[in-house]
């Protein structure tokens, strides 16, 4: 037996169920008061385990110091600090050590463990001495 009334009854009944589902579904997710250390995985996630926070590294910069050099010395350190970047950087400094303006004091850094090698062997290649104090 067919009645017109049935079906449409139906109809409004089966739209108000799936209207009060995604009012549910709208309210839950929009729900603020549920605690944020509360996951549910979905197909496929899994627990992870954090991996340990590494130490932050001792600092490894290095400052060399050389004294007394000549001018052609100093140069020779001045240019390879150019190459380096580490005049554009701010990191070579020189000043005269006598009157005459013949010698120089210099000091580079704070620089990196392998900067400071560069520019140790540059100081021992032009027979000078050089004294790498950590930064």
């Amino acid at each position: 037996m067919y009645a017109p009334d049935s079906h449409f009854t139906g109809l409004i009944l089966l739209r108000r169920i799936s209207a009060s589902s995604r009012a549910g579904i709208t309210a839950s997710s929009t729900d603020t008061t549920a605690s944020s250390s509360v996951y549910t995985y979905g197909p496929g996630e899994h627990a992870v385990e954090r991996p340990a926070e590494d130490k932050p590294a001792a600092s490894t910069l290095q400052t060399i110091c050389a004294s007394n050099l000549t001018n052609a010395q100093a140069m020779a350190v001045f240019s390879l600090a150019i190459q380096l970047q580490l005049v554009a950087m701010r990191l070579y400094w020189a000043e005269f050590s006598d009157a005459e303006m013949a010698h120089q004091n210099i000091e580079v850094g704070p620089i990196t463990q392998g900067d400071a090698k560069a520019v140790l062997d540059k100081l021992s290649a032009v027979g000078a001495k050089g004294t790498a104090q950590a930064a």
